[in-house]
């Protein structure tokens, strides 16, 4: 498990994942080839009208946008990295079939370097005051 007492490319702890130019475009890359086709280009959400996720009938679950217009921002540090590595928990009932969220887990195809670099990519496309909101409210609850 990787155990990080500071985030990356961040002299202070922190809960954003980097302020690193570097691993900020590395992961933008990344999210761009794997995350993109589900959570849309610049993170925008499966449907930009419908930031928050939620249910299209004849479409299923829709990817929530992680730029900071959806609730991604809710979550703490630890649930982001918990979610790309092992894949979403949500699930879905349709009548009395439950669905599994589409989201399945990158462990074994990225690493966890490569998993930190794209939390620190859609950050970055948060806006001001949800970041400087973000370190306040997770200011101790770092990287696992």
């Amino acid at each position: 498990m990787l155990c990080l007492p500071m985030a990356l490319g961040s002299p202070e702890v922190s809960s954003i994942a980097s302020n690193d130019p570097d691993t900020i475009e590395l992961g933008g890359r990344i999210f761009q080839k794997n995350c993109s086709p589900c959570h849309g280009s610049g993170a925008v959400g499966e449907s930009p009208a419908s930031p928050m996720g939620g249910w299209a009938s004849g479409k299923g679950e829709l990817a929530p946008a992680l730029n900071g217009t959806g609730h991604a921002w809710h979550h703490e540090p630890a649930y982001f990295f918990r979610t790309i590595r092992k894949g979403s928990t949500a699930k879905y009932q349709m009548g009395n079939t439950v669905i599994n969220s589409k989201m399945k887990g990158w462990a074994g195809r990225m690493s966890d370097y490569e998993m930190l670099a794209v939390i620190a990519y859609f950050q970055s496309l948060w806006p001001a005051h949800i970041k400087e909101g973000y370190r306040q409210r997770f200011l101790y609850r770092v990287w696992p």
